[in-house]
């Protein structure tokens, strides 16, 4: 079973097993998670525990296709995002060239202020 942990393009965790994404639920009083099936008319759960999220449990009757190509495509986008915010908050931190306060997060986007009067 492929099993891995990422970060969503809204920078929440997910969890992807044989090619469907998982949302976090929560933690449970053992500390198991429950991840529940991103799909959310889906029905389908997972649960995780330690470090290493080993599955301990698992109710994976899901009510819809795998979309191999639609998490594959999910995962690159939200890993370039993050690279690029942390790229653009290191050079902001590494050089006095761009004033503070002039860098704004909108929704998804983060933009410089100072293109958009140009």
């Amino acid at each position: 079973m492929e099993k891995f942990v990422s970060l969503s393009e809204r920078g929440k965790s997910v969890l992807v097993v044989d090619s469907v994404k998982f949302t976090k639920h929560r933690t449970l009083a053992s500390g198991e998670i429950s991840w529940r099936c991103a799909d959310r008319p889906c029905k389908a759960k997972v649960y995780t525990m330690g470090p290493d999220d080993i599955i301990t449990r698992n109710k994976m009757q899901h009510n819809h296709e795998k979309n191999v190509t639609k998490i594959n495509r999910q995962m690159i986008s939200a890993t370039v995002k993050h690279e690029a915010i942390e790229q653009i908050c290191e050079n902001r931190a590494g050089h006095a060239s761009i004033p503070a306060g002039r860098m704004q997060q909108k929704g998804d986007k983060v933009t410089n202020n100072l293109d958009s009067k140009a």
